[in-house]
């Protein structure tokens, strides 16, 4: 799905895709802006079926009711340094489904 497309689902899978392998005790961060805060979506595993490694996902299991949810993401290295972060994802929820 593009950038801003709707989804019908309520617990949509967000996907993440490096320019480059993680380091040693490298992670992501993925977060979902709501009512003017950051909400961290939790752990961010790597996707098994990617063999480059560059892919990680994340599961958004706490929709809003209806209306566009925003994502961004970044990388933490192991000291908390930080990479500067993703550009906006959004997508559009469908309220039929929630």
């Amino acid at each position: 799905m593009g950038n801003g497309g709707t989804v019908a689902d309520d617990a949509p899978m967000v996907q993440v895709t490096l320019d480059s392998v993680l380091e040693a005790g490298e992670s992501i961060v993925v977060w979902q802006a709501r009512g003017g805060r950051a909400i961290s979506l939790g752990t961010v595993s790597q996707d098994t079926n990617d063999p480059s490694g560059l892919t990680y996902q994340v599961l958004d299991d706490a929709l809003p009711s209806a209306g566009v949810v925003t994502y961004q993401a970044l990388v933490v290295d192991a000291a908390g340094w930080t990479t500067p972060s993703s550009p906006v994802f959004a997508i559009q929820i469908a309220s039929d489904i929630v």
